[in-house]
């Protein structure tokens, strides 16, 4: 299960990134987007994610599921909130920028092994 941040990642990075789903996905890959966003931009994060070219999301986990998760979100860093509602969900691997935009690094987090 691979995850995608939106902003600044999959959105900055479209070719690279849509090509990578496309490929995890046609491989058997549960793919899904986490995002920063909140309930109120589900269907127009869903939308945009097919408009620009990428396969069907099987999920996507935002600011608002990480709250319902316990998980702190305001105050607490993004990255830390973000990769706790993974490790949560199974995810095995998430592609942010996790909001470092002075430097648009893209970090790619694994799951480590239990």
């Amino acid at each position: 299960t691979i995850s995608f941040d939106l902003d600044d990642t999959a959105w900055k990075y479209q070719t690279f990134f849509r090509a990578l789903a496309h490929a995890l996905k046609a491989s058997g890959h549960r793919i899904g987007i986490i995002t920063g966003h909140g309930d109120a931009s589900r269907e127009e994060d869903l939308r945009l994610w097919i408009t620009r070219g990428y396969p069907p999301a099987d999920f996507l986990l935002n600011a608002d599921d990480i709250i319902r998760a316990g998980i702190v979100w305001h105050g607490a860093p993004q990255r830390q909130a973000k990769l706790a509602l993974a490790t949560l969900q199974g995810i095995d691997a998430h592609f942010d920028d996790f909001g470092n935009r002075h430097n648009f690094e893209i970090e790619c987090w694994i799951r480590t092994p239990e």
